[in-house]
């Protein structure tokens, strides 16, 4: 414990000492990692593996100047079979006559008369596969693999409520978010607030964090200090236990009651208790008996924290005295507990639909027009409520009918969000519907990249100036993965109001994409766009994958059974209960 004790101080004192342990580095998702038809992928090693080697992957790799979305990946058959197999939706004939053409095709002529039947040779084996092949288009996903043993830094939402629930004091400091994430591509990832890499307490942090002890100590409050039998002095050992044991989330030991004990009066304790590593940080270190799983008080940090944003309740600390939170179906049913007294969606899941949408944006942004952001933002969180309350699903988060808008994504949060000042932004909506709801591998743009579009009088709709804007084929090879989503989106304007015409010119919402996904067809409008979109597989996959992030802080992740029609509550329920959520190995 001792040694526990001082790595978690360590961690306090300098930025460096206890970093995030978890491996970054994501690797494909379980069902992209199972064995792919034997005779296909032996028909794509012999015939295609030859010419996607040597001649594709030079231009149509991921950051490359290829137009295809589904980048191909240097040595990795499996993947690139699948790649492959979704091209042109599967006709030879068709991939052969682009790619045998000097003009049509940009990087010239790449197949030979004679290569048209092993093209034929391959996509016959692919059509007998019962299942879907493995690999695709998306970015990586989930490594299958159990989280270490780490220590983790409260957010700055579970710091001020854990304070306002042990003391009844409202204080806030200033724990920062990850800055920069990768995913396993090395392609920009979506961050959240609570993510744990390069998270770490500073000089400055360490400041606020002494001035906050400070001001608990002195405005804690009296009904508080009642009920944790510390309202003499000097303090008794039952004061010291019982706040010490809602400070640390767990039992003191003796040692550690005598250590408080020899600090004197309340407000010393107090000032010591809120500025402990104990404190500051949740652990997910197990013990000598619990092998590689958390300790059962360790597990009721994990489900507190992720439901409500609060240190465990009375119920759940008797419960992780009893040793029965390792036990499945007792942490369901707790959650399921937590999940009712917040009425059906807490405060930390509404923030993870914030975030993982990029909703924030649309409350403080300054628009050219009458625009209230507040009431904007608010309104997007009541219709997240009222989808979680009626045990909705991805696909009625995405298709619930609200006042003529369809779904989140025709709400004026996510347009207003995903738009300029005085314009649209087909490529910010884009951006967000293909990184975090699709998880297509987008590289950064390059450094010298020029994000103005083109201002000329012959140009009046922002289609048509984002169409000049990306002719140039470094610039296509990525917005080809981007734009088409965003553009659907034209019929409503900077601040999320439907309109017909921009400019004086009708608005274009025609669509077509083109990326190897199930969700690959022509649209006319962002309805329809949305309605394929909420029933897709890749939906399901990504968000599973963004969901786990948020939920253990880190981008690793294991594959959960989900579908866009699966309840979200239940989803939720079955991640807590897992084996993965509560086992650390060293």
């Amino acid at each position: 414990m001792k040694l526990i004790r001082f790595a978690l101080a360590c961690a306090l004192l300098t930025s460096g000492c206890l970093r995030q342990l978890s491996d970054d580095k994501r690797s494909k998702n379980r069902d992209q990692q199972a064995a792919p038809c034997a005779p296909a992928l032996e028909a794509y090693t012999q015939n295609i593996e030859p010419i996607v080697e040597q001649r594709c992957i030079r231009c149509h790799v991921s950051g490359g100047g290829g137009a295809i979305a589904a980048a191909f990946q240097s040595g990795n058959a499996v993947w690139n079979m699948a790649v492959f197999s979704k091209l042109k939706n599967g006709d030879a004939e068709a991939i052969f006559k682009k790619a045998s053409n000097q003009e049509s095709h940009g990087g010239g002529r790449q197949l030979e008369d004679g290569e048209l039947e092993n093209l034929k040779a391959f996509f016959a084996a692919a059509a007998q596969c019962s299942g879907p092949l493995a690999g695709g288009p998306q970015a990586a996903l989930c490594d299958g693999k159990s989280l270490p043993r780490r220590v983790t830094l409260l957010s700055r939402l579970e710091y001020r409520n854990t304070v306002q629930a042990i003391a009844g004091v409202t204080v806030d400091v200033n724990i920062p978010a990850a800055a920069a994430l990768e995913d396993g591509n090395k392609n920009p990832r979506l961050a959240f607030s609570n993510d744990q890499k390069s998270r770490t307490i500073d000089s400055n942090l360490a400041f606020q964090i002494k001035q906050a002890a400070a001001t608990i100590a002195r405005d804690f409050a009296p009904e508080k200090k009642a009920a944790l039998g510390c309202s003499t002095e000097p303090v008794s050992d039952a004061c010291l236990n019982n706040l010490g044991t809602q400070v640390y989330r767990r039992p003191l030991t003796a040692d550690e009651t005598a250590e408080l004990k020899a600090l004197g009066g309340f407000v010393n304790v107090v000032t010591y208790l809120f500025q402990a590593p104990d404190f500051l940080y949740r652990t997910e270190l197990g013990n000598e008996t619990s092998g590689n799983l958390m300790t059962s008080y360790e597990i009721a940090a994990a489900l507190s924290y992720l439901l409500t944003a609060m240190p465990p309740d009375a119920e759940l600390m008797q419960l992780a005295g009893q040793g029965a939170l390792h036990t499945a179906a007792t942490r369901r049913a707790q959650a399921e507990r937590l999940l009712k007294g917040t009425n059906g969606l807490s405060e930390p899941l509404q923030n993870f639909l914030v975030e993982w949408l990029e909703l924030g944006p649309s409350e403080m942004a300054n628009k050219v027009g009458t625009y209230d952001g507040k009431a904007v933002f608010a309104e997007a969180r009541t219709f997240l409520n009222k989808v979680i309350q009626e045990d909705g699903s991805l696909e009625t988060l995405l298709t619930k009918d609200e006042g003529g808008r369809l779904g989140i994504l025709q709400q004026r949060a996510f347009l207003a969000s995903h738009s300029n000042n005085n314009s649209t932004s087909p490529v910010k909506i884009g951006k967000t519907v293909a990184r975090n709801m699709l998880c297509l591998a987008l590289p950064p743009p390059p450094a010298n990249a020029n994000n103005n579009l083109a201002e000329t009088p012959n140009l009046k709709t922002t289609r048509a100036k984002l169409a000049m804007h990306t002719a140039n084929p470094a610039c296509a090879s990525c917005h080809v993965r981007i734009d088409p989503f965003g553009l659907a989106f034209e019929n409503f304007d900077q601040l999320g109001m439907s309109r017909t015409v921009e400019n004086g010119e009708p608005v274009d919402t025609r669509v077509n994409i083109a990326l190897g996904l199930s969700i690959d067809k022509a649209y006319e409008n962002s309805g329809e766009l949305i309605q394929s979109l909420s029933q897709s597989r890749e939906l399901a996959t990504c968000f599973d994958s963004f969901f786990q992030q948020y939920a253990y802080g880190t981008l690793s992740c294991e594959a959960q059974s989900v579908t866009s029609g699966t309840s979200l509550r239940d989803y939720i329920l079955n991640l807590i209960s897992s084996d993965r959520f509560i086992t650390r190995i060293p």
